[in-house]
């Protein structure tokens, strides 16, 4: 994946998976907060599950 940090993973895979709806935060209101969790929205899981099936 050619990460160089976190940093790096935000900008590159998490950002964008947040503003295309596959992905939620657990605190939007609190983006830096800590203890931030993310899940998988109900189209990240249709996607999730389409990929599966494909392996």
């Amino acid at each position: 994946m050619n990460l160089t940090g976190l940093d790096s993973f935000r900008k590159r895979y998490l950002i964008p998976s947040i503003e295309k709806g596959y992905v939620a935060q657990l605190y939007p209101d609190a983006p830096k907060r800590r203890d931030q969790a993310y899940y998988l929205t109900e189209k990240g899981l249709a996607l999730y599950a389409e990929i599966s099936k494909r392996q």
